[in-house]
């Protein structure tokens, strides 16, 4: 492979991957965040019982759940994927 090839290639991929980044919300209270993520995983919770009619049941067996409500995901040659989500414990969130 041509060496100019190259080496345009791998900065095309840093300035791609650079685009990728996320950064924090823009909430700056851990208490509005928590309770934000908690709403959205109730909302997938609650989406999730109605949709399927036997996941309350294998929810309630379960000794704890994670859910991750929104997942966002990214690749070109090498994947990646973040998300916010919460542990549910008995049904109580977990901290």
């Amino acid at each position: 492979m041509n060496k100019r090839i190259f080496v345009a290639s791998l900065a095309a991929l840093m300035v791609f991957a650079s685009g990728c980044t996320t950064t924090g919300s823009g909430s700056g209270d851990p208490a509005t965040r928590r309770q934000a993520i908690d709403s959205s995983v109730d909302n997938a919770l609650a989406n999730l019982y109605r949709q399927e009619p036997g996941s309350r049941e294998l929810v309630s067996r379960a000794k704890a759940v994670l859910v991750f409500p929104a997942v966002l995901e990214a690749g070109f040659i090498v994947g990646a994927s973040r998300g916010d989500g919460a542990l549910r414990v008995g049904g109580k969130t977990v901290s």
